[in-house]
């Protein structure tokens, strides 16, 4: 754009990257930078609008309307659907609101805090037939919830928690996995071994001595 009254316009860029909107005195524009043309969204009459906010959609335009009369002058803020611009509303009506930023995250949602790694903490030697405890900990610890724990090979208790319980009735080394799935992310795996062997058993002879 080369517009010498250029340096009243206010742009908000449309998330796509395709062009921008932007305000001049009591008119909100909509520019396209693959046809280096604007459009008129909206006229104002006896009203300035200025400090758009675009959707992250990209379907709606949050926007400033000011009063041009004597004081005190009234600040409210207003939505219009780009895709039909006569449709808009007040989202304020106090006079006193200005400059609106719409959050590039959906309110609906809680933004995530990723699992970075895992690791299985529990014994690395052991007996058969013995129930042992294993824990997959994840980092960092405050995560955010829902996290799916799968173990493989099925533990005897404990699948889909943090902590599972595992016998084997034969020796030799044995591998667990811990595999941990949230928010859709790509799941992260941990792998622990433990080496079993036959416990051994002692006796000793019992010798009753008369008094």
């Amino acid at each position: 754009m080369n517009d010498g009254s250029a340096l009243w316009v206010t742009p908000a860029w449309l998330p796509d990257g395709s062009g921008f909107v932007y305000t001049l005195d009591n008119y909100l524009y909509e520019y396209a930078l693959s046809s280096s043309q604007a459009i008129t969204l909206a006229t104002f009459y006896n009203e300035f609008v200025d400090n758009p906010s675009v959707s992250p959609d990209g379907q709606y335009v949050v926007f400033e309307r000011r009063t041009t009369g004597s004081a005190p002058i009234q600040y409210d803020l207003w939505i219009m659907n780009r895709s039909n611009p006569v449709e808009m509303w007040p989202l304020t009506s106090d006079g006193q609101s200005t400059n609106p930023d719409w959050s590039r995250v959906d309110p609906g949602e809680t933004p995530c805090t990723a699992v970075t790694g895992v690791r299985i903490d529990g014994p690395t030697k052991g007996f058969t037939d013995t129930p042992y405890a294993f824990t997959a900990v994840i980092t960092p610890s405050n995560a955010s919830p829902p996290i799916v724990y799968t173990w493989s090979p099925a533990p005897s208790g404990g699948q889909g928690a943090a902590t599972a319980s595992y016998a084997w009735g034969s020796v030799g080394s044995k591998t667990l996995t811990a595999t941990i799935e949230h928010c859709g992310s790509v799941a992260k795996q941990a792998v622990h071994t433990i080496t079993l062997t036959t416990p051994q058993h002692f006796y000793l002879s019992l010798v009753l001595r008369g008094r």
